[in-house]
């Protein structure tokens, strides 16, 4: 039985296989797909970018730079050496030394920086109130303000150095309603600092003796100093007065002596000191002409300048049609004055400018007319008004000195204010100083104009050898006209948003005039006189050993504003200024 089983079980697997084989089969069964997955993709490395960092000559920069991750951020600090400032980053409009780039492209930057031209000294002092007394707190700060540039001074005496800076007035808003400066406003005292080479500039006395209201010119001759009051307090130029005051210098000390009495106060717009007597004492006259301050060994009299001068000459009303009388001529000989002896024969001679020049010579008792300048000849574009007459013009100072080194004494005068019409290209008004060159015997040529900058606002100007050539250059005194919003050019006149405004700094070139060896003068162009990030009140120049220096007060560090308004310290009121070396 079993023998049967076994063939009929082999038949019956042999069938299963061969149908399950067949190809019906494989078309009609089910089949199974399995399920792939595409891999994920390798992350890409980031993009790369090169950064390049260079210095330009004067400085150093924090990195050089390398190669980084796309918007990496990098920080780059550029520090300038020792004399250089910082001044941008090429190919970018940034001048901050710290700078943040997000890097995202190949770059290449190089830091650049400038030579400066100077080196400078901060001071700061805290003045007591006292100086004060009788005045108002405000007025020590106005002082130092755009204010008072006219009323500084500095001179040299026995080797020193020193900066006096005479009383202002008008800080705490007393001169508003004032009729007159010597009735309604109490003045202020002057003050004295002196320069030590060891510890530098230092605050020395302030001069009670010689309170002032706004002092509009000083002269020295020798060991003093005299000055004028030219305050214009009040609406009325009739009761524009003040007082003159003269000073011995006697080491750190100025000992001050009132000149005239309150029955002859004058308006004194110039003042010069000189014998004039012929006494060997030294006189007194001031522009206008209001008579002769004589000396009377150290006490002073106002004389009666029909005394001492002579009309004859004179021909000042004839251009306004006006028949002036003797007195009236001499009274409008004009706003400067000088005395000096022109020809070195012993005998000084006295010089009025206005628009005419006029040198008195002393001619048996008195002075007489002995030379005429036409400033005509050197403003040949100057107009008359409609009324056929010259235009005024406001001669504010003058100077004698040898401009061309021939032994003779020449002669130069400021102006402000020249009318438009005076120059050819009608420009604004502008100030100008003219120069005429001696011929040794009181009279003179007409030499040059030098027409300033009407950016410039301007007080009179010094002469010094700036560049040590051996001929004396002319270096202005300014309150305005030199800040500089982009280290190229400078602001414009009485640019008032000062105050609420931060330039980058100062450029000083056009203060600095240079003697071309004959009485012509050109502005300073060698290098730009570009002082980084200061912001002073006024500029003061001196020189110490033959170099231009420039005093200037600290509009940011002195508490006061246009209206002078005072923060104290410990009960003191502070004051900063510079003292700026010139590397010309």
């Amino acid at each position: 039985m079993k023998k049967l089983i076994y063939p009929i079980a082999l038949i019956l697997t042999a069938f299963l296989i061969l149908y399950s084989c067949s190809p019906e089969e494989e078309t009609q069964a089910p089949t199974s797909t399995v399920q792939s997955t595409t891999p994920e993709p390798e992350p890409q490395a980031p993009s790369q970018y090169n950064l390049t960092v260079t210095a330009g000559e004067g400085g150093a920069v924090s990195t050089e730079g390398g190669t980084y991750d796309e918007g990496t951020e990098v920080t780059i600090i550029a520090t300038p050496n020792e004399g250089y400032i910082f001044i941008g980053w090429d190919g970018l409009d940034n001048e901050e030394s710290e700078l943040t780039i997000n890097l995202n492209s190949n770059q290449s930057l190089v830091a650049s920086f400038e030579k400066l031209n100077y080196t400078i000294q901060e001071y700061q002092f805290l003045l007591n109130t006292e100086i004060s007394e009788g005045s108002y707190i405000e007025n020590i700060a106005r002082m130092f303000s755009f204010n008072a540039i006219a009323s500084t001074f500095t001179y040299e005496f026995n080797g020193k150095h020193y900066l006096l800076i005479a009383g202002d007035v008008c800080g705490a808003g007393e001169c508003q309603d004032a009729e007159t400066a010597f009735e309604n406003v109490p003045p202020m005292s002057s003050i004295l600092f002196g320069y030590e080479p060891s510890t530098g500039w230092k605050f020395i006395k302030h001069f009670p003796e010689a309170k002032t209201w706004n002092i509009r010119n000083l002269d020295k001759k020798g060991n003093f100093i005299v000055m004028g009051d030219g305050n214009e307090i009040g609406p009325h130029p009739d009761n524009w007065y003040g007082n003159a005051f003269i000073g011995e210098i006697v080491d750190d000390d100025i000992l001050w002596s009132k000149i005239n009495n309150d029955g002859t106060m004058s308006y004194q717009h110039d003042i010069s000191i000189g014998d004039v007597d012929g006494d060997n004492d030294l006189d007194v006259i001031v522009a206008p002409l209001n008579g002769v301050f004589v000396n009377n060994s150290g006490s002073f009299s106002l004389e009666d300048k029909l005394n001492y001068f002579d009309a004859e000459g004179l021909d000042i009303g004839i251009d306004y049609g006006v028949d002036l009388n003797e007195e009236e001529l001499l009274s409008s000989l004009g706003l400067s004055v000088q005395i000096d002896d022109l020809d070195n024969d012993g005998v000084n001679e006295i010089i009025f400018s206005e628009f005419y020049t006029y040198v008195f010579k002393k001619i048996n008792s008195k002075y007489e007319v002995f030379w005429k300048g036409d400033s005509k000849l050197l403003y040949p574009e100057w107009e008359v008004s409609n009324l056929g007459v010259p235009i005024p013009i406001a001669s504010t100072m003058i100077e004698i000195d040898d401009f061309n080194n021939d032994g003779i004494k020449d002669m130069i005068i400021s102006r402000e204010y020249v009318p438009q019409e005076t120059f050819a290209d009608n420009s604004d008004d502008w100030h100008s100083f003219d120069v005429w060159i001696g011929n040794g015997d009181s009279t003179f040529n007409p030499q040059s104009v030098t027409k300033l900058s009407f950016d410039i606002i301007v007080r009179e100007f010094r002469l010094m050898d700036v560049n040590n050539d051996g001929y004396k250059d002319v270096i202005l005194k300014s309150n305005f006209g030199y800040f500089t919003y982009d280290r190229e050019t400078t602001d414009s006149g009485y640019n008032f948003d000062i105050f609420n405004e931060n330039p980058k700094g100062i450029i000083l070139n056009e203060l600095v005039y240079i003697n071309q060896g004959n009485g012509n003068f050109i502005q300073y162009d060698e290098k730009k006189l570009y002082i980084d990030g200061i912001k002073p009140y006024k500029i003061i120049p001196y020189m110490r050993n033959d170099k231009l220096h420039f005093i200037g007060f600290s509009y940011d560090k002195i508490p006061t504003g246009y209206n002078s308004s005072v923060e104290l310290i410990d009960g003191k009121v502070p004051i900063f200024f510079y003292d700026i070396e010139m590397d010309l």
